[in-house]
């Protein structure tokens, strides 16, 4: 039957009416098959359903090394023993073939990989039994074949690019080392050294310098030495690693040491790797200490004013050690005639580093500069101070500001009391200038510009007036008082003047010429008045001409004028200005009138008939008199003689 079914399985199974059963094998010793542990396996083989009947050991298969054996049991459950090959590495799958059981079957297997070959031993590199290390030193060497692992003393080491390294540190004495490359399958290989552990490192010594120090130099030489003559000497300034001869007594002399604090680091490095290390801190400072001149407390002065400077000393490096300081240390700069003597005091503090420098006995004028001497500080490493800069410029103010100017002085006579007056000192002052006047009052004094300064005087009475005194004082506290005196004009009350309408004249008229009549209080000189004294104005319209003549019969204190050219009605006004006209007596000017007011109107012209034609005057008056231009022109020579006459009679 079974061969049946082994032939003929579609057809059994269809006919009889049965489905395949799974089989599983299990490895009831799931352990590693290895060298330590390669005792037999008992396989347990399940068989799916309730029957499973009809497995024999012959229809198992083996492939990949070992045997079976021991087999037993009956459906649905059977065991065999699957014993390990003698050696080597492999995978032993043991299997159930399909239709091997009463009923159908699926395939059934299972697979056991085994490694009965151990690693390959382990070796050193660069170490050998009996060789003496330091105190801490990396064992290394090739990870062997088929190693997956590799253990020093018990310590799994670091393997990469196929080799294994392991750090011992140890002290002083025997050392027995143990690498142990262990595979995959646990199945390991052993070596092992004797060693010498030399953990003590050289003795090593600075003599020079003893300690830490600050130096001032960029160069130093250093001296020390060490017990080992095998050692190896290195000195690590920063970044910079300098090697050192071993005598065993070394020397070496440093170069372009950087200002600051340097760490030198100096190693010895005997055979076995063992490290001693000495640290100078060496803090280089080749740089004097800086000196600083404050501003004056004032910088514009006089005598009895001390100004005085903040002195400051610092130093960036190792710091100030002493500053001394007395009054001939202070030098002084001066220009014109400025004098001055200096001294000195510790500023009031305990501080060395600030010192103050008051100037005395200020004198003169001009320019006061100071600074002190080279070598007042020093710090720690002896670099001392230089010279400073020269300080900010004291100047020295002994002069009082002066009146240069006052305009207008000596003024001349007006009518007019008030006088607007400047004054030009020789320098700004702190105040506008206190004044005194003299038959005026005045007004707030102001300021123009700079040193200029302006007000107003008002004449109280006729006759001069003018400043008596001006005082002032400049902004360094010079004052000054001047009583020199400045006229800046006569007030006179002037000559009395009117302008009125003559009796034949009335107040509205439309005829041409207007006359007025100007009346004078006292004889006046005639060469000081003339036609261009006068002002026309009002409201009519035209190109109004003055014309002026004296009369006859009071020469010096009356005239006529008339005003002809008015073309349109309106008003016709004349005046005379103030401070024209001279007495003829004592030159003194005349006061300013209003003259009087004429309503003017423009007559209407004729209205001529018809069929009358339109004549021009030279042919309606021909050559003779009348109102013609001829006419005109003999009223104007006539004036004009009048005029010519009455000047030569007065002159």
């Amino acid at each position: 039957m079974r061969a049946f079914c082994r032939f003929f399985p579609c057809f059994f199974a269809l006919a009889s009416g049965l489905t395949a059963v799974d089989v599983t094998i299990t490895n009831l010793n799931t352990s590693t098959v290895n060298i330590a542990d390669s005792t037999p396996r008992i396989l347990q083989i399940d068989v799916g359903g309730s029957g499973g009947t009809g497995l024999i050991s012959t229809e198992l298969t083996l492939t990949g090394g070992g045997t079976l054996d021991n087999f037993a049991g009956g459906g649905p459950q059977y065991f065999v023993t699957w014993t390990p090959p003698n050696g080597g590495a492999g995978t032993a799958v043991i299997r159930v073939p399909a239709e091997t059981i009463d009923g159908g079957n699926n395939l059934g297997s299972i697979s056991i990989p085994y490694d009965l070959v151990a690693p390959g031993t382990p070796t050193f590199t660069g170490l050998a039994d009996g060789d003496t290390i330091g105190g801490t030193t990396t064992v290394t060497g090739p990870v062997p074949s088929g190693a997956t692992m590799v253990e020093v003393n018990g310590v799994a080491a670091t393997i990469a690019a196929g080799v294994w390294g392991q750090s011992i540190t140890e002290q002083d004495g025997p050392l027995h080392i143990t690498v142990r490359a262990v595979d995959a399958f646990g199945n390991d290989a052993v070596a092992a050294i004797d060693v010498t552990v030399d953990a003590t490192p050289p003795n090593l010594t600075v003599t020079t310098p003893a300690g830490d120090i600050n130096w001032n130099s960029a160069t130093l030489t250093m001296e020390g030495a060490v017990d080992d003559t095998t050692a190896t000497i290195t000195i690590v300034n920063d970044a910079n690693v300098m090697p050192v001869v071993n005598a065993p007594g070394w020397t070496v002399d440093l170069s372009g040491l950087a200002e600051g604090v340097r760490t030198l680091q100096i190693r010895a490095v005997d055979t076995y790797g063992n490290v001693a290390t000495v640290i100078r801190l060496v803090t280089v400072d080749t740089t004097a200490p800086s000196v600083t001149l404050g501003t004056p407390s004032v910088a514009l002065a006089r005598t009895g004013v001390e100004p005085s400077f903040l002195v400051t000393f610092a130093d960036a490096g190792t710091g100030l050690d002493t500053v001394n300081v007395s009054d001939q240390d202070v030098i002084l700069t001066m220009t014109g005639t400025a004098s001055a003597s200096a001294s000195v005091n510790d500023n009031g503090d305990t501080d060395i580093a600030t010192w103050r420098i008051t100037l005395n006995t200020l004198a003169g004028d001009g320019t006061v500069q100071v600074s002190v001497a080279t070598g007042l500080a020093l710090d720690v490493v002896t670099n001392s101070s230089g010279v400073s800069a020269l300080s900010s410029v004291v100047t020295v103010d002994n002069t009082p500001p002066a009146v240069s100017s006052v305009t207008p002085s000596p003024g001349g006579s007006s009518t007019n009391p008030v006088m607007l007056v400047t004054m030009v000192l020789s320098e700004p002052v702190t105040a506008v200038p206190l004044l005194e006047v003299a038959n005026a009052t005045a007004s707030a004094v102001t300021i123009v510009s700079g040193s200029t300064y302006a007000v107003t005087l008002t004449a109280t009475n006729p006759g001069p007036f003018g400043i008596t005194r001006i005082q002032a004082t400049d902004t360094v506290g010079n004052p000054t008082d001047d009583a020199t005196g400045w006229t800046v004009g006569t007030y006179e009350a002037g000559i009395a003047a009117f302008i009125d309408l003559p009796v034949t004249q009335n107040a509205t008229t439309g005829t041409s010429p207007i006359v007025f009549e100007i009346t004078f209080g006292e004889s006046i000189d005639i060469a000081t008045f003339d036609v261009s004294d006068l002002v026309v104005g009002g409201t009519a319209g035209g190109t109004k001409i003055v014309t002026l003549a004296p009369d006859t019969v009071l020469a010096d204190t009356v005239f006529t004028a008339t005003v002809t050219g008015m073309t349109t009605t309106g008003t016709v006004t004349l005046n005379l200005a103030a401070d024209l006209v001279q007495a003829l007596d004592d030159g003194e000017y005349n006061a300013a009138t209003t003259g009087a007011v004429i309503n003017w109107t423009a007559s209407a012209p004729p209205v001529l008939p018809p069929s009358q034609p339109v004549t021009s005057p030279s042919a309606a008056g021909g050559g003779g008199g009348g109102c013609g231009a001829g006419g005109a022109s003999g009223l104007l020579v006539v004036g004009m003689g009048l005029l010519g006459l009455r000047r030569r009679r007065i002159g």
